[in-house]
């Protein structure tokens, strides 16, 4: 009797084991995941997190071809996970680049800026967080010198229009504001209005 009692549990835990459902949601998921690293170029940046996904898909695909779902779960919520984290990575050092260029071409940028980015280009394999966090202050660091530079801009062109009268003292009032509101880019645009000459 207790033979039976085991071999009917055993064959109901076997039943509902093979009853679980393939994990097609986690399946197009980690595809989905992959598909947006790559159309972000994310291969150049984040090489291992990539290979690591399309590695772990393929363990996803084996084993549901296997009928192992449990374990073709777990490879597919492995490269969401990979490609998701190749994707921030990415946009990360992308933007910082964006930023440091922008900053270089207007002669703004800071040495920090510069040596931020390689920290964060070197430090892709061995602390991902850490490369998005120093591609991230990159990012900051360039937008604030160009913001900087333009502030520094924006002061000297409204000393000139002021000079030659050419703007309403509404105008100028609007200017300080944008000024003294760190905000470089406003205030050369609002400068811009009244004094055509000083276009960038």
């Amino acid at each position: 009797m207790r033979a039976i009692r085991l071999w009917l549990i055993g064959l109901l835990v076997l039943l509902l084991a093979s009853c679980a459902s393939a994990p097609t949601q986690e399946m197009a998921d980690a595809r989905s995941a992959i598909r947006a690293a790559e159309q972000v170029g994310a291969a150049p940046y984040a090489a291992e997190q990539m290979n690591e996904a399309q590695a772990a898909l393929s363990g996803a695909e084996v084993n549901l071809a296997l009928g192992d779902y449990s374990k073709a779960k777990d490879w597919a919520l492995l490269a969401r996970d990979k490609a998701s984290e190749a994707l921030l990575i990415a946009q990360a050092i992308q933007q910082a680049e964006q930023a440091a260029n922008a900053a270089n071409s207007m002669g703004y940028l800071p040495i920090q800026v510069e040596v931020l980015l390689r920290e964060a280009r070197s430090l892709v394999t061995e602390d991902p967080d850490q490369a998005i966090l120093d591609a991230q202050l990159a990012t900051k660091l360039a937008d604030e010198a160009v913001n900087q530079g333009e502030l520094e801009r924006a002061e000297a062109e409204l000393r000139v229009c002021k000079a030659h009268g050419s703007a309403a003292q509404h105008v100028l009032r609007q200017v300080r504001s944008y000024l003294d509101a760190h905000k470089g880019s406003a205030a050369l645009d609002a400068l811009h209005a009244v004094c055509p000459s000083k276009r960038r």
